[in-house]
């Protein structure tokens, strides 16, 4: 027999429990009223909507964190210019090559092709 999903799982548990609601609500099986298995059953409803609502506010923090994260690479760029337009460093200076970019002096030339 294959394993059930966590959907298929809780699919089973509910018709399980609208079986037992229309035909026999007043009975007792394996020593469980109705409304004794539907206590032991909100354990798993409750922990669903728990996931429910983690994933969405993880979906919200990703948005939120990648939004910002664009706004910051804007200003790393704006700030790389700004040591690149400084007199006292410039695009040759260790500041801007510690930043992570190349130095004017290293990069390389692109040599003409001859005819």
């Amino acid at each position: 027999m294959a394993r059930l999903s966590p959907a298929e799982k809780i699919k089973r548990i509910h018709r399980v429990m609208c079986a037992w609601e229309d035909f026999a609500p007043e009975s007792v099986f394996y020593g469980h009223t109705l409304e004794q298995f539907k206590a032991a059953v909100r354990a798993s409803e409750e922990t669903r909507a728990l996931i429910n609502d983690l994933q969405r506010r993880l979906r919200v923090a990703i948005h939120d964190r990648n939004v910002a994260d664009a706004e910051s690479m804007c200003l790393c760029a704006d700030v790389a210019n700004g040591v690149k337009g400084n007199p006292r460093h410039g695009g040759d200076s260790a500041v801007y090559a510690a930043m992570g970019y190349v130095r004017g002096s290293v990069r390389r030339r692109r040599r003409r092709k001859g005819k």
